[in-house]
């Protein structure tokens, strides 16, 4: 069994999409909790097309047979209430024990993708800052995009100075973050989320070119070491992301040559010291090292076809 945390809502059938063979709306209703059908009498995963009211928050416990119904135990949305509700979370710990051995198909929660946003619909940021789509920049006279967003915008609709609202947008957004964290299965995130990325409440962008769609730099703070942007025989790039806040800053360059590169690394923030926590070409586990290894030469000699890592650590 795999216990898996989603805030989707499944509203439609769908055949053959992503490569799955069917994915069909499997319990129905309001909740409308869909599963992807393999065809041969297993589910893979929980599938999720749209997100539920803010607030909501669902453990599903997925069976690995599409004979024996997926529990979900759900609080009460702020802005609308759940079929399955708090009566099912009382039966649970005894219809858990009733789960079949999982071992039969031989399925892992890793087989699972896990999201609260994809690129269709609503950024993370527009999930907890409109209740309606605002599409009138599409050309459609608004009549493009899904009406049911099932978002909350934490009590003003879009953009607002109040500290207040922002405090509270900010908390549902790390609250769905852990959400998908804790889950068991491989989790996705949208390009953007990181930061809050806004569409302006637009929730079918995808034909714009524009600053609507496009990774904001300007939010990040990084520093390019990068001097030959207009050779395009270079195959070598190097940034520094820094951390404003606590100085954590992250060294990272890419090598794709065949020839290894030689680079001055950039001096640490303050009171820190560089510790490389990634090099690509040393063998396991010694290319990966959480806690990182202490660093302090000028320069750095990134071997061909390989990638580093540094993080600025006291």
């Amino acid at each position: 069994m795999a216990l898996i945390a989603t805030m989707y809502q499944a509203t439609e059938t769908m055949h053959g999409s992503s490569g799955f063979n069917n994915v069909t709306d499997f319990k129905g209703g309001k909740v409308g909790f869909a599963a992807i059908d393999n065809g041969d009498n297993t589910i893979d995963a929980i599938f999720m097309k749209r997100p539920v009211g803010i607030a909501t928050k669902m453990l599903i416990a997925l069976p690995t047979s599409s004979s024996v119904e997926p529990l979900a135990l759900a609080t009460t949305s702020a802005r609308k209430s759940s079929d399955v509700g708090t009566e099912r979370k009382k039966e649970q710990p005894e219809k858990r024990e009733e789960q079949p051995d999982s071992s039969a198909n031989k399925r892992k929660p890793y087989h699972s993708i896990n999201f609260i946003i994809a690129h269709d619909g609503f950024t993370l940021y527009d999930l907890v800052s409109y209740n309606y789509k605002h599409n009138n920049a599409n050309g459609e006279g608004g009549n493009d995009g899904c009406n049911d967003n099932y978002s909350w915008n934490c009590g003003f609709e879009g953009e607002t100075k109040d500290v207040n609202v922002l405090s509270l947008r900010l908390r549902q957004m790390k609250n769905f973050h852990l959400a998908l964290m804790i889950s068991q299965g491989t989790p996705m995130m949208l390009m953007g989320d990181e930061y809050g990325h806004t569409r302006y409440g637009n929730n079918n962008s995808y034909g714009h070119d524009t600053s609507i769609n496009h990774f904001q730099w300007k939010l990040k703070d990084v520093t390019w070491h990068e001097d030959n942007w207009d050779n395009h025989e270079s195959k070598f790039l190097a940034f520094t992301l820094h951390d404003d806040q606590f100085g954590g800053d992250i060294y990272v360059a890419f090598n794709a040559h065949d020839y290894s590169v030689k680079v001055t690394v950039p001096s640490p923030p303050q009171n820190k010291q560089w510790h490389r926590v990634i090099d690509t070409n040393l063998e396991s586990p010694k290319d990966f090292i959480p806690e990182g290894i202490l660093f302090t030469n000028p320069c750095y000699n990134v071997a061909p076809y390989s990638s580093i890592l540094l993080e600025a650590k006291p």
